[in-house]
């Protein structure tokens, strides 16, 4: 059994059921089916959520539609996957700029990109730059400065589960000052790993 009673038991749970789907290799659909499962579950109308967008990327209507002088839409990777292989990571990127560019035109460059879940590593960077990418966005928290690595941008993600308090402090630069935890810091060992080959299932 799995509670849901508080903020850490409800953290718990997500996690557990994240390492769940990790484990078993699920495909989106059937991680949709998992958190239908549990929708019923906890007697919540996923139907109803699916229907409204909620939890959906936009259509491709809905990016051609964009209004270009207020929106500019850039790179992520196609699939929201980040093989760490050579050539399965930019044929990632060049996917997606084939579709941007189908949809949203050549008039703007795409240089700029935002890793899947945050998921940086230090071979990354090279690639990156040959795909003409200018700066990578990441999900680790701070204040940028000249003295950021373009390729490591930080970035505050605001989120429901944040609390009004936690983002003003990092709206007003104060959180960058206090000490944080790990997994608000860059990981350094992340960032000296080396690629992986690729296997025939991600290829």
């Amino acid at each position: 059994p799995l509670t849901v009673t508080s903020d850490a038991e409800r953290r718990t749970t997500w996690n557990a059921l994240r390492a769940y789907a990790a484990s078993r290799r699920m495909s989106a659909e059937e991680k949709s089916n998992l958190v239908a499962r549990v929708a019923v579950t906890l007697g919540v109308n996923y139907t109803e959520i699916v229907a409204q967008g909620t939890l959906q990327v936009m259509s491709p209507e809905s990016v051609r539609a964009l209004p270009a002088d207020l929106i500019d839409v850039q790179l992520h990777t196609h699939r929201h996957r980040t093989p760490r292989n050579r050539e399965l990571f930019e044929r990632e990127i060049k996917d997606n700029a084939l579709l941007i560019r189908e949809l949203r035109g050549d008039a703007n460059p795409l240089e700029q990109f935002c890793y899947p879940s945050g998921e940086y590593f230090g071979e990354f960077f090279d690639w990156l730059r040959e795909c003409d990418v200018r700066y990578a966005t990441t999900c680790v928290p701070d204040l940028a400065s000249r003295e950021t690595d373009p390729m490591l941008v930080p970035r505050f993600i605001d989120t429901m589960a944040q609390s009004d308090t936690t983002f003003e402090a990092w709206a007003s630069g104060f959180a960058a000052l206090l000490p944080r935890r790990a997994e608000y810091q860059l990981d350094p060992a992340r960032l000296a790993m080396e690629p992986e080959p690729a296997t025939a299932s991600q290829r």
